[in-house]
């Protein structure tokens, strides 16, 4: 079976590579000024094409391959001196891209970075448009955006693990988002150095005058039920947040997918946490900007889940 196995970086150059063949005079798409992976900051012309990443949602892990479902946004900025004219040119582009993918269909595979087989679209989000417009040089500026889904089979990295599996132990909320940070932190230094570019790590918040890059971690929710008898079973939902600058734009991003997808990966080499959990679940990764004391900022969080069951107090 074919892995169709991309990580989000390739799958948004896949999708670069897709509308760039028509951003040519005899293409369909020749008005484009620019096609940017990641965010358009600034640009010099218009109209621009923005390429973003939106979320990553985990289907099931096999034993070697993680289903994996990626949704992509593509938005197109038109400036005009008149409101309906800015509007027009952004729809229009948008419905041009739309119509690139419809024309192939669910099922084609984006090409990856060597002409291989990539991620499988899947289908289109509907077209949306910006609820209000940016006046911008005696003009206007209005964006239209569509997602886009894509599915593939991942394989995970092959990371040597910090923590063993070890007994089942009873552990704390504290204790465990605690753990979650200790394992990442071991893969800071020495010759696990995954992470050895990230200034700080942290527990529950970002700090308000952070170092970049950041990993922070959260717990998002806490659910308990007595389906043991004289056991508490405690499922938890932890988040990991990557928080990194925006410097050169498709580099920042890249850098940044780069920092989650070792966290990721570092979460599936370690998922027993030494007795702390029995079952470990992957639940998503979303993306975003950040805009923190006026600084704009990468983010990027994986959500997971870890289950364990606890004693409970004897009477």
């Amino acid at each position: 079976m074919p892995n169709y196995s991309t990580k989000m970086w390739d799958a948004l150059l896949g999708v670069q590579r897709i509308i760039a063949d028509q951003v040519k005079p005899s293409g369909n798409l020749y008005s484009i000024k620019h096609l940017d992976v990641g965010p358009s900051i600034n640009p010099p012309h218009f109209p621009v094409v923005s390429i973003l990443p939106v979320s990553e949602l985990f289907d099931a892990h096999y034993t070697s391959k993680l289903a994996t479902n990626k949704r992509i946004s593509i938005k197109a900025h038109s400036y005009h001196a008149s409101s309906r004219s800015a509007i027009r040119s952004s729809i229009g582009i948008i419905q041009q891209i739309q119509d690139l993918f419809e024309v192939n269909g669910p099922g084609f595979l984006l090409p990856d970075t060597n002409g291989n087989p990539g991620a499988r679209f899947v289908d289109i989000v509907g077209l949306q448009e910006t609820e209000q417009q940016l006046p911008f040089n005696n003009g206007y500026i209005h964006t239209s955006s569509v997602d886009l889904l894509f599915s593939s089979l991942d394989t995970p990295m092959a990371i040597d693990p910090v923590v063993s599996r070890g007994s089942l132990i009873d552990t704390d909320t504290k204790t465990m988002v605690d753990s979650v940070t200790t394992v990442l932190k071991k893969y800071n230094v020495g010759q696990r150095n995954l992470l050895s570019s990230v200034k700080s790590f942290k527990d529950y918040v970002l700090p308000p005058a952070a170092n970049y890059p950041v990993i922070f971690v959260n717990l998002e929710s806490e659910q308990r039920s007595h389906y043991y008898t004289g056991r508490d079973t405690i499922e938890r939902n932890i988040s990991i947040n990557v928080i990194t600058k925006i410097a050169n734009k498709p580099e920042s991003l890249q850098y940044n997918l780069g920092l989650i997808d070792y966290c990721k990966n570092i979460i599936l080499a370690n998922q027993a946490f030494d007795g702390k959990v029995i079952e470990m679940e992957l639940d998503s990764i979303s993306y975003g900007q950040v805009d923190s004391q006026g600084e704009l900022l990468y983010g990027s969080s994986l959500s997971f889940w870890v289950s364990n069951t606890n004693t409970l107090p004897q009477k």
